[in-house]
């Protein structure tokens, strides 16, 4: 059997691919270096060759340890599920849609509804739930299409709801065509979160999923540290508090 070799499309998709993922990185970087002058980031302007000569080897050392067959960011998810949920997801051939300033991935299994991400959450992290049982309660019907099957996509991956669409009601993001966070995405984002980072999402504003209750009630979900408790709560479709918001994904 002769082995085809790379093609100048494949290039072309893994240099777009490649260029996504150093964008995201330097945006997280400059994101985070909150003293970081104007003559620093002038003087890098300045040395721009100097600096793309600098990390060139460690993109070429990158692409060779490549798996042609899954995604770097594959591993970590499926690192998760296996240790949250006891859950083997195989994530090999699996589409990582690529977006600018959408950082972070999820996986959606759907052999999980929330009723189990929630038990999971709340036997690995000590979550006192709040709204246990909402897979039942949840309207089905209105909620936004979501491919069938495993999918992924990707997210802001904030702390806090998206900084972007702070303020904005459920109505809001609906009437716009906004693709955002609904109930069983938020709670795996959350638990994400939390295994990564140490801590849950939203300590300060509700994100405002693009789930409905069944009474028509908006699905809101907020992590309440003093009593450990993550909340899904109810809302008004058309409220607008400030530090409350969506958040928006994407799904190529």
């Amino acid at each position: 059997m002769t082995t085809k070799l790379i093609t100048s499309k494949q290039k072309s998709q893994i240099v777009r691919f490649v260029e996504a993922g150093a964008a995201n990185a330097a945006w997280e970087a400059l994101e985070s270096f909150k003293q970081l002058t104007s003559k620093d980031a002038q003087s890098l302007l300045t040395k721009g060759g100097n600096f793309q000569g600098h990390i060139r080897p460690y993109i070429i050392e990158a692409i060779g340890k490549f798996s042609t067959n899954k995604h770097p960011s594959a591993i970590q998810l499926e690192k998760y599920f296996q240790e949250v949920f006891e859950l083997k997801v195989d994530l090999s051939y699996t589409q990582f849609p690529e977006k600018f300033g959408f950082a972070t991935f999820m996986a959606v299994p759907p052999t999980l509804d929330e009723d189990q991400i929630m038990k999971a959450l709340t036997i690995k992290f000590g979550v006192n739930p709040y709204m246990y049982m909402a897979a039942e309660k949840i309207n089905r019907e209105a909620e936004q299409k979501r491919p069938e099957g495993l999918y992924v996509f990707a997210h802001v991956g904030g702390d806090e709801p998206d900084a972007q669409h702070l303020g904005k009601s459920y109505d809001d993001a609906i009437a716009s065509g906004m693709l955002f966070l609904n109930t069983k995405e938020y709670l795996l984002v959350s638990g994400f979160h939390r295994w990564l980072k140490g801590h849950f999402m939203d300590k300060k504003g509700w994100t405002r999923t693009s789930s409905l209750w069944s009474d028509g009630f908006l699905v809101r979900g907020r992590w309440f540290e003093a009593l450990r408790s993550l909340y899904l709560s109810d809302g008004y479709r058309g409220y607008c508090r400030p530090e409350d918001g969506p958040r928006e994904l994407f799904l190529g």
